[in-house]
């Protein structure tokens, strides 16, 4: 694989990464809201933090995938 193919599949992995762990995030984040809204308030820093961890645990599987199925995104599926 030559340089400019390195860099080009470098590219689209980390932007197919992203909009996963941005996903994964917006979602954590409206689940959060909802269920600490059926309580009163939200509590903005658990509903952040949960978010956080779920973008976090996003990355480490789009780590992983990158050495299973389609190794030119961060699927684990082929």
């Amino acid at each position: 694989m030559s340089k400019e193919e390195k860099k080009y599949w470098l590219k689209k992995y980390l932007l197919d990464m992203f909009e996963r762990v941005l996903c994964t995030f917006a979602e954590a984040l409206l689940g959060a809201i909802g269920a600490c809204a059926t309580f009163g308030e939200v509590n903005w820093g658990i509903a952040l933090s949960t978010a956080g961890f779920a973008s976090l645990i996003t990355v480490l599987k789009c780590l992983a995938a990158k050495k299973t199925g389609d190794t030119d995104t961060a699927s684990l599926v082929d």
